[in-house]
């Protein structure tokens, strides 16, 4: 069985996660390189910075899932979709410190398609038979994946975090074209383009890969 909230598994519902974690990694280009010397290498006040956000984004997300009421049953990765942006935003800042243009272009793609071959050849697109589960199961946070199954999120984190990453990866890339100096309509004419291409990529793949925000499948984040 299919576990999308939607019928189709693109719904309103199904973008609003994809879309933080998007503007999320659009941040990083305007916060962290005035932490960073002129060619491109990280300072403290750089690591400073990174591990401060994901400190109070880990903090709030406890807060908001039962800190306060001391029942910390309730905070585990896939709790709280804070702590999915602290997991997007950690592999923006890291693909900032890439200098090599071309490998920051390619990077997100090849964890996208990385993602998808686990995807497809470690398990299926079911709820508990999906290669994200499994890989939660061999690498010891089933027991937050079961907590997570318990109160009604069927989220998997360890290979879904791939996706996650992915999508602040391509919103940082999408901010740093926005911010160069090509003229406005160059900016406008290829982000469209580029927006356009993957989402007919991902629908085309969705006529066989289901899109599934839980395990972020390959229709799914090329779409979103």
């Amino acid at each position: 069985t299919s576990f999308a909230p939607t019928a189709t598994g693109f719904g309103l519902f199904d973008f609003g996660q994809p879309l933080f974690l998007f503007v999320c990694g659009a941040a990083v280009p305007l916060a962290l390189p005035k932490r960073m010397t002129p060619d491109g290498r990280p300072t403290a006040a750089f690591w400073t910075h990174v591990l401060k956000r994901l400190a109070l984004l880990t903090f709030f997300a406890c807060l908001n899932r039962g800190l306060l009421e001391f029942d910390w049953g309730k905070c585990f990765p896939q709790s709280d979709t804070m702590l999915v942006i602290a997991a997007g935003y950690l592999f923006a800042a890291l693909l900032l410190l890439v200098r090599n243009r071309a490998a920051r272009l390619a990077i997100p793609f090849a964890v996208v398609a990385g993602l998808w071959i686990l995807q497809q050849t470690c398990g299926d697109y079911t709820v508990t038979g999906n290669a994200n589960y499994r890989f939660d199961a061999v690498f010891g946070s089933l027991g937050a994946s079961a907590k997570s199954y318990a109160y009604g999120r069927k989220f998997p984190f360890l290979l879904t975090t791939l996706g996650f990453g992915a999508l602040s990866m391509f919103g940082m890339l999408s901010m740093e074209f926005l911010l160069s100096k090509r003229a406005a309509w160059t900016k406008a004419r290829g982000l469209a383009a580029a927006g356009v291409a993957l989402f007919a990529v991902g629908w085309v793949t969705s006529l066989w890969i289901p899109p599934i925000r839980q395990i972020y499948t390959l229709s799914f984040v090329l779409m979103t």
